[in-house]
């Protein structure tokens, strides 16, 4: 059945979800992301007073802010600050992916597992919770860290499914959606990828579905 979402309910539970402390660092989601704008500023001004202190240059200011064309411009402090600030989006947008995972699933089921993907870039925490039932309410949620990958699904009772190694899982996946999300070619890890817009994801419904 089709399921009917209110759009107040669903702004206001985002907002009380954005106030509850993650697994990730046992902050807030809206602390996290505060503190995130504001380091970024304290960056930009450490990076400035230290050229200025040094005597550099406007070109090697710029330089030092924007990276070489050389390094495709992943050696500057943007670089730096865009790949930081993916991480803290993703981590977030996980944490309230899993407060709605439970706001839907409690009412069915009363407990879940948690699911790693499994590459050499897996951490220790989240290889070790991987196929871990837990009850709602009492264990875990994902994320574990910032930049965490992990998800939860609810647990019927029957043995806890567990998550293949990401090459596996990719290689399986339909070939519409290896063209979609790997541009045809299926990567030995996952790198993480942005977020979609709401147009995106609905342009992309019956993939993720079907």
């Amino acid at each position: 059945p089709e399921v009917e979402f209110d759009e107040e309910d669903s702004e206001a539970n985002t907002n009380s979800w954005l106030g509850l402390p993650m697994g990730a660092n046992g902050i807030s989601a809206l602390l996290f992301l505060k503190g995130w704008n504001a380091l970024v500023g304290q960056r930009i001004s450490q990076t400035v007073l230290m050229s200025y202190a040094n005597a550099e240059t406007p070109q090697q200011l710029i330089a030092r802010i924007n990276g070489t064309k050389a390094a495709r411009y992943n050696d500057g402090l943007l670089g730096l600050l865009n790949r930081q600030g993916q991480a803290v989006n993703n981590t977030v947008i996980q944490h309230l992916a899993a407060q709605a995972n439970i706001n839907v699933a409690v009412q069915a089921w009363p407990r879940y597992v948690w699911l790693s993907v499994l590459d050499d870039a897996t951490t220790k925490i989240c290889r070790n919770r991987n196929g871990n039932v837990y009850v709602f309410g009492e264990g875990p949620l994902p994320p574990a860290h910032v930049g965490c990958r992990s998800s939860i699904m609810p647990f019927d009772g029957t043995t806890a499914p567990q998550m293949p190694s990401f090459p596996m899982w990719a290689q399986s996946q339909s070939e519409a959606f290896i063209k979609d999300a790997f541009d045809g070619e299926v990567p030995s890890r996952y790198e993480g990828s942005d977020p979609l817009s709401l147009e995106q994801f609905k342009a992309k419904r019956a993939l993720i579905i079907g």
